[in-house]
């Protein structure tokens, strides 16, 4: 499913811009509140009980609903797991972007658009599983 900037639909954060307003680190998720006629986004952030606004280049449009989602050639942000960032050098250290590779029945293999955030033995290319990653959507 295609899913535009509008209401309700999820953000990444993926900016290095920082104000008491902003998440502090990369990868908060968000819901839109509303976008405005200047196309800029008002962003409800899991810390804030209001929407604060920031532009489509400090985030990414997501779709975190990616099981049977995914196919070769989607562009992906990984989340991390449910316990951070695992530093055993198979899945990235950090929030990272890549495009899949190959979709299997409980994950997909990416290529990393930074392969530093892997260990070099993988040249790049590892396995995520769908729980961890969200689908990068093109802004409207």
């Amino acid at each position: 499913k295609e899913i535009k900037a509008e209401k309700g639909a999820k953000v990444c954060w993926f900016s290095n811009d920082r104000d008491e307003y902003y998440p502090d680190k990369k990868g908060t998720v968000g819901t839109i509140d509303c976008v405005d006629c200047d196309g800029d986004l008002w962003v409800y952030w899991p810390f804030e009980s209001q929407s604060w606004c920031c532009v489509k280049n400090q985030c990414l449009l997501i779709d975190t609903n990616v099981k049977g989602n995914i196919k070769e050639g989607d562009r992906i942000v990984y989340l991390g797991t449910k316990q951070g960032f695992l530093t055993d050098s198979v899945w990235p250290d950090r929030v990272a972007t890549g495009v899949v590779d190959i979709a299997e029945n409980h994950g997909c293999l990416v290529i990393w658009d930074n392969p530093n955030v892997v260990n070099d033995d993988f040249n790049g290319r590892t396995h995520v599983w769908y729980e961890d990653i969200a689908k990068v959507i093109p802004w409207d």
